[in-house]
């Protein structure tokens, strides 16, 4: 396919009937990474390393596979415990052809965990696997000074709605928030929006990328799903084509 934007389809690894379908829809009519997780009605969990490692063998090469890094759907404050458990995840996923990692962690005042995310990004960078800051990035208690951190820190992408975590606002409620951060940003990390991005709503989101002409993807879960549970390959196509 000959177009540049970049989507990434969430697929939820629990979904066992429908997963090879839908890694095959999937990467077939356009998404350029896989994001996959476990437990998505908890908002995603770590997926097992069988079902990575199956997922990986799907896909076609210049697919991207992300895995959800993410011990529990508690809260986004990590003990050292789930830190530890964390480290190993990200060394399985890597074992079984992971190329990315989806991960966050922030302290009980809801400021980026520096030190245990420094910790977690080591680890990434030893099996050359790009990261993305989940929708922790949404929960922070101001989202500048933790883009600012994730720069420093030099993680790759940051998932956002631009509203704030919980609130099942969807991303076009958010274009403004993003527009000024990836301004502030500078183009020192990609901006991938997710939040209910689907064929309506893409074309208001892709213009942000227009307009900024800084690095941007859209991140879609439901959106591109039918009725059955199964990635809608016309929904992908349209998200696409808007």
């Amino acid at each position: 396919m000959g177009n540049s934007k970049i989507l990434e389809v969430c697929i939820n690894a629990d979904n066992l009937v429908a997963l090879h379908q839908n890694i095959s829809t999937a990467c077939e009519y356009g998404a350029k990474r896989i994001e996959l997780c476990a437990n998505m009605h908890l908002g995603g969990t770590t997926p097992n390393e069988q079902t990575i490692k199956t997922v990986r063998e799907l896909m076609p090469n210049n697919t991207e596979l992300l895995v959800m890094i993410r011990p529990h759907a508690n809260s986004f404050v990590m003990s050292g415990e789930d830190i530890t458990i964390m480290a190993k995840q990200i060394e399985s996923a890597a074992s079984v052809g992971a190329t990315g990692v989806v991960l966050g962690t922030l302290t009980s005042a809801q400021i980026i965990d520096t030190c245990a995310l420094s910790h977690l990004l080591a680890i990434a960078r030893t099996h050359n696997q790009k990261v993305t800051f989940h929708r922790a990035f949404d929960a922070c208690c101001n989202q500048l000074t933790a883009l600012n951190t994730l720069i420093e820190l030099g993680v790759e992408r940051v998932l956002t709605s631009g509203t704030p975590w919980q609130s099942d606002l969807d991303a076009c409620l958010g274009v403004e928030n993003i527009k000024a951060w990836m301004r502030c940003a500078q183009g020192n990390i990609e901006f991938v929006i997710g939040g209910g991005v689907s064929p309506s709503n893409a074309a208001q989101l892709w213009q942000l990328k227009t307009e900024t002409q800084l690095p941007l993807s859209l991140h879609s879960y439901s959106g591109v799903l039918d009725y059955t549970g199964r990635i809608s390959h016309s929904a992908i196509e349209a998200i696409l084509n808007a």
